[in-house]
């Protein structure tokens, strides 16, 4: 499926030059199978994006803030047309001598990917998916040869759909890691993790 792309705004030369960004762009494609079945139903998406963001190194801390707006509209599949959302953001702090905390989180909400839409035959249907996910790993040991860190995730996923309500997801986890810096761009690991997943509507 051909697609023409055309930004309309971008402010940002580079993380140093500006701490500050933002973009605005324009997206159109033609989809000759849009609805990814045999009778092949093709279509014209238009898709708006408004993004911003954050990227701030202060002292011995980061700070990183990233968001995305966008507006997809269809030609043929009227009923699908949706508003996206994005949201992502880090934060770094080296402490002490030895210590590193890192923190991310994120948010994604939008169409699920027709592809992907597969219970019960409803494929060209408005199924929003919603992702959510966090992360928080303590590190110590900085400049020598051995690292430990341990972590925290949590992740949630889901859908807007009865259909595929089954599919939505609770899981987290807990790890810990020993590494070997072999080299400041190389490091051996070995650790272990344990998940835990629960499927709150099966």
């Amino acid at each position: 499926a051909p697609e023409r792309y055309k930004p309309l705004l971008r402010a940002a030369e580079s993380d140093e030059d500006l701490p500050l960004f933002l973009t605005l762009s324009q997206s159109v494609r033609h989809d000759s199978n849009f609805s990814r079945t045999e009778d092949a139903r093709s279509d014209t998406v238009s898709v708006t994006s408004l993004g911003g963001g954050l990227n701030k190194a202060y002292g011995r801390q980061t700070y990183r803030l990233s968001g995305t707006l966008g507006a997809s509209r269809y030609r043929n599949f009227e009923y699908l047309k949706n508003d996206s959302k994005t949201v992502n953001g880090a934060f770094t702090s080296e402490f002490g001598r030895n210590f590193r905390l890192s923190l991310n989180g994120n948010y994604d909400q939008g169409l699920n990917p027709i592809q992907n839409n597969t219970a019960g035959g409803l494929t060209v249907v408005r199924n929003i998916r919603t992702l959510q996910g966090q992360t928080a790993a303590l590190q110590y040991g900085l400049g020598g040869r051995f690292s430990v860190v341990g972590s925290l995730e949590g992740a949630k996923q889901r859908f807007s759909v009865d259909e595929y309500k089954a599919r939505d997801i609770d899981q987290d986890s807990r790890g810990a890691r020993l590494l070997y810096n072999l080299t400041d761009t190389f490091q051996w690991g070995v650790g272990v993790r344990r998940v835990e997943t629960d499927y709150p509507n099966r």
